[in-house]
């Protein structure tokens, strides 16, 4: 998971979006049809990252050094498949 990465190198960042039909509000509140699966599936893609007025171009540099090495991970991962990822964790 790209929150774990970020996790690991001491980089916050932090799941970012609730759908409104999802929150507590819209779960009293809203008239949502069906179940909304795209939205909720694009939620789920959504971080926020630790980025800020006073961030230096050094944490920057780190910050979007990892978002790269994250989207390329997963990429590969898609590409390969579930079955391939398998059989490259077994003979590692």
């Amino acid at each position: 998971m790209p929150l774990a990465a970020f996790a690991q190198h001491d980089i916050g960042a932090v799941f970012h979006y609730v759908p409104l039909h999802d929150s507590p509000a819209g779960r009293r509140y809203a008239r949502a049809s069906g179940e909304l699966a795209v939205t909720r599936r694009q939620a789920d893609r959504l971080v926020r990252l630790p980025l800020w007025v006073g961030i230096s171009p050094a944490q920057q540099d780190e910050v979007l050094a990892l978002v790269n090495e994250t989207i390329r991970r997963l990429r590969g991962e898609a590409i390969r498949g579930p079955q391939r990822r398998k059989a490259d964790r077994r003979t590692r």
